[in-house]
């Protein structure tokens, strides 16, 4: 028998409502042997702690904090027991998805949930897509041009499967075919050659174009150039951060009180406080 220390570490998350303890015993049962580490400690989650009915499903109570940006994710696999609308579990299903630890999601009829029509569920009930999976964009060709003709290649190729089914998903939310999925990537990303490049998902690059003042990026080097121009200035420990806007009329002011920049920030930070906090009158 092997060392139970040795045995994989599973995950156990629930939804509040979801009810059919049955069947998230069933699920379980048919895992091999494991450590389940519960998140969820309310509903089912609760009855999976206080009832556990042999040593192969023995469980632990895991302090979880999806909210934590740096959270270590120490497992080898995740099981989600979903009510087919709780919302909560977004978070933690992002941190799950970004540490690439394989999820099952279980609906209240104890039937598996693909993890795009998870998504899409909750994402087109609140209208936001945060760090779940966005709906990819689809090329649509424009015409060739009069006596040219359009030369394709086909290619077969070999992936894993797990990747076949993330890319399967992003066709289904975008109503096309996986192999339209497959080379619209391929064309949009043909130049992303460098072995350290950076990717910014619609989530990233809208925090991106608010820290830098509202500016639309389109490309990298739109990026930089904005990037360029915006200033983090610390207060006490406190980062504030300071856009390309705020950051030329401060120059301007500066300039005419014949002070650096640096001397006219500190003043106007030490000042602006000050009055925040009813030690100067005005």
């Amino acid at each position: 028998m092997a060392d139970p220390s040795e045995r994989p570490r599973v995950l156990v998350f629930a939804s509040y409502q979801y009810l059919n303890y049955a069947a998230a015993l069933a699920h379980l049962q048919s895992l091999p042997p494991a450590n389940f580490y519960v998140a969820s400690q309310m509903g089912v989650g609760h009855s999976l702690l206080k009832n556990a009915p042999s040593h192969q499903l023995s469980m632990t109570p895991l302090r979880w904090q999806p909210t934590r940006p740096n959270l270590e994710v120490a497992a080898d696999s995740a099981v989600l027991f979903w009510d087919g609308h709780d919302k909560l579990h977004l978070s933690s299903v992002a941190i799950l998805k970004r540490a690439s630890i394989p999820l099952t999601i279980i609906d209240s009829d104890g039937n598996p949930v693909d993890l795009a029509h998870f998504c899409a569920t909750l994402t087109s009930s609140n209208g936001t897509n945060g760090d779940k999976m966005a709906t990819p964009t689809v090329i649509v060709d424009q015409p060739a041009a009069p006596h040219t003709r359009e030369t394709n290649v086909l290619v077969k190729l070999s992936i894993p499967a797990a990747t076949f089914a993330q890319y399967e998903g992003q066709a289904k939310l975008a109503k096309h075919s996986v192999e339209k999925i497959l080379s619209d990537r391929l064309r949009t990303c043909v130049e992303h050659t460098s072995g350290r490049g950076l990717y910014f998902n619609d989530e990233q690059r809208s925090h991106l174009e608010r820290i830098t003042g509202g500016h639309l990026i389109d490309d990298s080097d739109m990026a930089l150039t904005y990037v360029k121009t915006t200033v983090e200035v610390t207060v006490g420990g406190v980062v504030v951060e300071l856009t390309d806007r705020v950051l030329q009329r401060c120059a301007s002011r500066a300039k005419s009180e014949r002070k650096s920049l640096e001397a006219y920030v500190t003043k106007e930070v030490i000042q602006g406080l000050e009055r925040a906090c009813g030690l100067r009158p005005w």
